[in-house]
């Protein structure tokens, strides 16, 4: 038997107020829309991690002994005594000091904010035009297969790579543009959009360049068999009648049909067959469980489905970002999707998505438009309503996350749903392009 695995100390469950910095911890007992993180699988970095997870009502942890970032900590005795003071403490003079440089802060914060989102409109616009070319192609590709004619994967490898690039630049562009509003071509929008999250997660996940491709290839075709479909159907918001409901569940078989004289790989063929099925067994075509349907097909499932709820294009009305994240959480648990690539999603958009209108804690209203990885619930926000609320003619950045180090710093008080009401406020809160 392996030594090192003889060595290893069990995981152990501990009281919050054991938990000192450089501990990892493996698993909060907390829903994930209620934790201050994004994962947790995590070393405590400070004090402040801590802080967190005592203010979200954390009582206790799991953690690992064996991934310990500091070799001095251990669960049965002496633990340092120089972990960073509580955030409930009286301030120290250099803390004092630094709150008065409050005012000069925010001022660098604004600046910051304001080149954040300068550098991010302009990603957009180049991102605007992989969209264009996206849209062209897929018309012409579409025709081409409901005509009956083969296609070569060689046509649409170029706006893959380009994708790739765009998100390797600045991936919060593209995932702009997933979230902003379809207006005209919803086929082409919901498959650019798809084709956007699904890759970003690949490259997240260390997918193969060349199943990455394969991946890509189908975000982009999943929805072929819709050619052949009255496209009406798609985002009727109406529950479908059982004869619209069988035409519906064909468009996958149609798909595979139409791509099985074409030049994609196997596994493109496979994702577009499987993107309906559920890991409980229930899904269509063919009611695959769990064990049998394909890693990236799962994955895959869950991001097209987030679009479908999204952008309102089954026969249900849609949801904000929000809850359209806390419905996959959900059916995740009953095991209908996949629970990890769901997680996979989760983290990759954040507890406040791109596009959700949000009200902060100074009464300013706005949208996401960028998500910190290391601060999720701190989001750079693009501000339409100011303090006071009034309707601002120029709309500005504020970088909720550059600003947490201030003396009152600026958080989300809640989420609005923009499609309810109809005045100019929340239409303006709707990313449309």
């Amino acid at each position: 038997m392996n030594t090192r695995l003889m060595n290893r100390l069990p995981l152990k469950t501990i009281p919050l107020p054991s938990l000192v910095v450089g501990m990892y911890i493996t698993k909060l007992e907390i829903p994930w829309m209620d934790s201050p993180f994004l994962n947790h699988n995590r070393v405590i970095k400070s004090q402040k991690d801590i802080d967190q997870l005592k203010k979200a009502g954390v009582t206790a942890v799991i953690v690992d002994p064996n991934k310990y970032d500091d070799a001095s900590i251990t669960l049965a005795g002496k633990q340092k005594s120089t972990v960073e003071p509580s955030a409930d403490k009286e301030p120290s003079a250099s803390s004092a000091s630094s709150t008065s440089h409050d005012s000069s802060g925010q001022t660098k914060s604004k600046a910051s904010a304001a080149a954040k989102g300068k550098s991010l409109d302009a990603e957009v616009s180049k991102a605007l035009k992989l969209r264009d070319a996206v849209r062209k192609a897929l018309t012409s590709t579409l025709e081409s297969l409901s005509a009956g004619n083969a296609i070569d994967k060689k046509q649409l490898a170029p706006l893959i790579d380009q994708t790739l690039e765009s998100l390797e630049r600045n991936n919060q562009a593209l995932l702009n543009l997933a979230h902003f509003s379809y207006r005209t071509q919803k086929l082409a929008d919901h498959a650019f959009s798809t084709c956007c999250i699904a890759l970003n997660l690949a490259q997240n996940l260390n997918v193969p360049p060349n199943d990455i491709e394969s991946l890509g290839v189908a975000a982009l075709l999943h929805e072929a068999g819709w050619a052949q479909i009255p496209i009406q159907l798609m985002g009727k918001r109406k529950t479908y009648s059982q004869i619209e409901k069988l035409l519906v569940h064909k468009h996958c078989e149609l798909g595979v049909k139409a791509l099985s004289k074409c030049e994609v790989s196997d596994l493109t063929q496979r994702i577009v067959a499987e993107h309906h099925e559920l890991c409980n067994g229930k899904g269509y075509p063919n009611k695959l469980s769990a064990e049998k349907i394909h890693p990236l097909s799962k994955l895959f499932s869950v991001v097209d489905r987030y679009d479908e709820l999204v952008h309102q294009l089954t026969d249900q009305p849609g949801m904000i970002t929000t809850n359209a994240l806390r419905s996959l959480y959900s059916d995740a648990q009953e095991h209908i999707y996949d629970q990890a690539s769901v997680a996979q999603l989760i983290s990759l958009l954040g507890v406040y998505p791109i596009s959700s209108a949000i009200k902060l804690s100074n009464g300013a209203v706005g949208v996401v438009r960028e998500v910190s990885v290391s601060c999720p619930l701190l989001p750079l926000v693009e501000i339409h309503v100011d303090e006071k609320g009034n309707l601002l003619d120029t709309p500005f950045f504020i970088d909720l996350a550059a600003g947490n180090e201030t003396k009152n710093p600026i958080t989300v008080k809640s989420v609005i749903d923009p499609l309810i009401p109809t005045d100019l406020i929340h239409k303006r809160l709707i990313l449309n392009v």
